[in-house]
């Protein structure tokens, strides 16, 4: 018989799909890691300083200009050099609670969807904010020194749920003047949910019946819609230059300055709680974290992967990412996607080779079905030797070759090579080279 080898360079994550064809270099799984610029590597662990215990999604960490806020379901507290906490605003926060901070570095105002608190970092106070130039909003952010905001509560103009509103620039009056810089629209998307700043493109909008934008115009700002298709849930979004959200199909997608771009994994959106779940940003590396306190998935290089910690929040103190996690299982897995070689044939997959670097455990396996939709058999757990070789001899037509990985403080996965036996020559004429593989006869 003839030996076949397939080397697979893992430069791609989970598969955006689940109807994917075989004989792609796509991820079935793909738990404990993200994706770097040379292939698979251990998530990171955030450092934690507090004594307090996490259960998902308290506590929650926020580090702004010059304090640290901490989260619970009780409300505020702020955090001490030596991270002890003083509470700050005595305030009952629902686990599906996003709050929204405005960072002015001398104070801050913290938004919960019904109230607005201002904090003196100076005075050491915080209070409801009341100013009869300001309207109460659900949603801010600051914009190059004008605030932007929506979802109208009480008497402003006529506004209401549905309206976006801007202040005065480099002001905290709201109120329209001679200038034509302050000033209010009706958004078009429903209940206005969140609004969040796309760098200098303008800020945009969230809501129960779509997404929309302000785009800077002059000394005022102009509409623009973007989607007919409002996000997955309340908090279904996050990022800054670059934005992610879920729609309400399930798919994520990307919204940059250049537009939108679908990216898909509804297979794997949709199994989170659209009422639990949120978005986090790894300042540090630029991943994106997405989870519902049950599963949490990292968008990394533009791959997507799935964590084994859940975190609460993430900040970065001091140039390191620290944030609370709910711990996960302390292993890593991988699957590949399914393969039959592009032979429709029984075949013996053979062995697994891994360009690996790790202090960990290292097993190998596969699921294997005799035919495509066909119940999954699986192979017991074999040991990678030193070389990242392990022998497995599953006889089947397709494959998904799985790799485990336990006590490991550090991993990087590069590249699967497969070999392959055919029982009938003749068949090796049928072979095709793999989008990022190649066969070598041995």
């Amino acid at each position: 018989m003839k030996a076949l080898r397939q080397t697979i360079s893992l430069t791609k994550g989970l598969a955006p799909s689940n109807n994917i064809p075989p004989n792609q270099p796509w991820l079935k799984q793909a738990s404990g890691v993200r994706m770097s610029a040379a292939g698979l590597e251990l998530e990171p662990t955030p450092a934690y300083p507090l004594s307090l215990t996490v259960s998902w999604p308290w506590p929650q960490m926020v580090n702004l200009s010059r304090e640290v806020v901490v989260i619970q379901s009780d409300g505020l507290y702020v955090a001490a050099s030596d991270w002890s906490l003083t509470q700050l605003l005595s305030l009952s926060v629902a686990d599906s609670t996003v709050l929204q901070f405005v960072d002015f570095i001398d104070y801050w105002l913290v938004l919960d969807g019904s109230s607005m608190y201002q904090r003196d970092v100076e005075g050491g106070t915080i209070a409801e904010h009341s100013d009869d130039a300001v309207p109460s909003l659900a949603t801010m952010v600051d914009y190059n020194g004008q605030l932007v905001g929506g979802n109208v509560s009480g008497s402003w103009y006529d506004c209401d749920s549905e309206y976006a509103v801007w202040s005065n620039i480099g002001s905290f009056s709201f109120v329209p003047n001679e200038r034509n810089e302050a000033g209010y629209r009706h958004m078009g998307i429903g209940t206005i949910w969140r609004c969040l700043t796309l760098g200098d493109a303008g800020v945009v909008f969230y809501g129960s019946e779509g997404v929309a934008m302000l785009v800077p115009a002059g000394n005022t700002f102009k509409y623009r819609k973007i989607s007919k298709a409002p996000p997955y849930g309340e908090g279904a979004m996050g990022g800054d230059e670059v934005q992610y959200y879920i729609n309400s199909e399930g798919n994520l997608v990307k919204l940059s300055k250049d537009g939108q771009e679908l990216l898909g994994y509804k297979w794997l959106m949709t199994e989170l709680d659209s009422t639990l779940v949120r978005f986090f940003q790894d300042d540090v590396r630029g991943d994106v974290y997405i989870t519902d306190g049950t599963r949490s998935f990292i968008l990394a290089n533009g791959q997507l992967t799935e964590g084994a910690r859940i975190p609460t929040s993430l900040c970065v103190i001091d140039g390191s990412l620290v944030g609370p996690f709910a711990a996960g299982s302390g292993q890593v897995t991988i699957q590949l996607w399914k393969a039959d070689f592009n032979v429709v044939a029984m075949k013996s997959l053979e062995f697994m080779e891994l360009g690996v670097q790790t202090d960990g455990s290292i097993t190998g396996s596969t699921d294997f079905y005799y035919q495509l939709g066909e119940v999954a058999y699986s192979l017991g757990w074999r040991a990678v030797n030193e070389s990242g070789f392990v022998y497995l001899s599953a006889t089947a037509n397709l494959f998904e070759p799985l790799i485990q990985v336990t006590g490991m403080t550090s991993l990087k996965l590069a590249y699967v090579t497969l070999g392959v036996k055919l029982s009938d020559n003749r068949i090796q004429n049928q072979l095709q080279t793999m989008s990022d593989g190649s066969w070598n006869a041995g």
